[in-house]
């Protein structure tokens, strides 16, 4: 999984393998460690929650899928999953889950991504 934080918007990019396990309804996690004792960890959940949500605890982030969303994504060719919601103080999070495709300016590609849609 690779996390990208900028200003209001949390992405999260999947590989094949943690998307098809999101199509399961597994949860699939990331922590990088920080320090001694310190970690970052990102997880992708799947429930049966109506919209796609996002909350933090302690050194942590959780984003919650709706598991028909979660299911259909892994089994067709959309790129992300997509939401919004109330981050407080006037401000909204913008959240997207997406499949990890090949960078474009890189060769060869990477066994764990998705193939580029253009290539």
């Amino acid at each position: 999984m690779k996390v990208r934080l900028h200003d209001d918007s949390l992405r999260l990019r999947l590989s094949p393998a943690e998307v098809a396990a999101l199509g399961r309804g597994e949860a699939v996690t990331s922590t990088t460690p920080l320090g001694p004792g310190a970690a970052l960890a990102v997880a992708v959940a799947v429930d049966d929650v109506r919209q796609t949500t996002a909350a933090g605890s302690g050194a942590g982030v959780t984003v919650t899928l709706p598991r028909s969303d979660a299911v259909g994504w892994a089994e067709d060719d959309r790129e992300g999953l997509y939401a919004e919601q109330d981050a407080g103080g006037g401000r909204t999070l913008r959240i997207a889950v997406e499949k990890d495709y090949a960078c474009g300016h890189r060769a060869p590609a990477d066994a764990a991504t998705f193939a580029r849609p253009d290539a």
